[in-house]
């Protein structure tokens, strides 16, 4: 493994198919665009490989298992959240990771309620946005 911003998990979830390019808000690692094709050229990087020494199934792999730390270390901030405040759920998920926030709460056992599911899909993104103007209004320090 490369200890070098070569990825970012924007990356993992475009190969994984759980983003879509117009979904990646954030700059890549190598400010090329957010493709599919961009996306696994800079996974192989963080194995120290370029595209061509691995094949598709290569690069999943390597996906897959960034997102399964990823889902799991999800599941342990909710479970350190539910430990301290004693709130059991449902879990409401939203923005563009909700499917991350979901699978962490499956793992757990918990309920989980999609925002987008109510509001509608862009809604359902846009809310964390929404929340943060919100709380910045009340703090006006900040």
């Amino acid at each position: 493994m490369a200890a070098e911003l070569f990825a970012t998990a924007q990356d993992v979830h475009l190969v994984l198919g759980n983003l879509k390019p117009d979904q990646c808000t954030s700059p890549t690692a190598d400010n090329r665009p957010a493709t599919l094709t961009f996306a696994a050229e800079r996974l192989a990087r963080v194995v120290c490989a370029d595209a061509e020494m691995l094949t598709e199934d290569d690069i999943r792999v390597i996906a897959r298992h960034i997102a399964e730390v990823q889902v799991h270390q999800i599941a342990g901030a909710i479970a350190q959240v539910i430990s301290s405040s004693g709130v059991h759920g449902p879990i409401v998920a939203a923005g563009v990771g909700a499917f991350l926030v979901h699978a962490a709460a499956e793992r757990l056992g918990l309920e989980c309620k999609p925002l987008a599911a109510t509001l509608g899909e862009a809604a359902g993104q846009a809310a964390p946005a929404a929340a943060l103007a919100l709380l910045l209004a009340e703090w006006p320090d900040v």
